[in-house]
């Protein structure tokens, strides 16, 4: 019987680097990423406090990538490090992304109305543009519009800023999780084989 904090060898690769492994984690990772964000979408529409829904998101993702990870039995540190931080990126930009999928659902839902809105009321059609169609300028357009953040509303170079926060707390959460099962079911890096 294996004793708390010794090395597990009986993983196949165990800290070991392997091309096919480090690819099947990689983009495992960036996959468990995209499904993390399309969840965080789902419940950002009815909960997203600021500070405290990146690092709940992020917590999500770790316990995700540490179950994506022991279910191809990855060895390899860095690379699940690496696959965490790609995971990450996914999920900051899939959230953006979903979000942006949500309103122009709405938008084409409503097309109807608001066109018949802007041929009545033609000096109001400007004050509530739609969103573009595509994902860059939909972004650009968000950023313009803000983010409100408690009473004070974040625009432009701000709400980019603000968006890059997001992303820095969840990578932050996730690595905690998996850094922390890493250095459970693998050892103290100071101990054994480094990364």
């Amino acid at each position: 019987m294996q004793q708390f904090g010794e090395h597990i060898t009986a993983i196949p690769g165990g800290g070991r680097f392997r091309l096919g492994q480090a690819l099947l984690i990689l983009g495992g990772g960036s996959a468990v990423g995209g499904a993390t964000a399309w969840f965080a979408a789902q419940l950002q529409q009815a909960w997203s406090p600021w500070l405290v829904f990146p690092l709940v998101a992020g917590l999500a993702l770790g316990v995700a990538m540490v179950e994506w990870v022991r279910l191809v039995h990855a060895g390899h540190r860095g690379t699940i490090v690496v696959a965490t931080l790609l995971a990450a990126a996914a999920l900051t930009a899939g959230q953006h992304y979903f979000s942006f999928r949500a309103i122009l659902r709405a938008t084409r839902q409503k097309a109807p109305a608001l066109e018949k809105a802007r041929l009545l009321f033609p000096e109001n059609s400007l004050q509530s543009p739609l969103p573009p169609q595509s994902f860059g300028p939909f972004l650009r357009w968000q950023a313009g519009r803000g983010r409100t953040i408690g009473r004070f509303v974040a625009r432009g170079g701000l709400a980019w800023a603000s968006w890059a926060l997001d992303g820095l707390l969840s990578a932050a959460a996730a690595l905690a999780v998996v850094g922390l099962w890493i250095r459970r079911r693998y050892g103290n890096l100071n101990q054994g084989k480094g990364l």
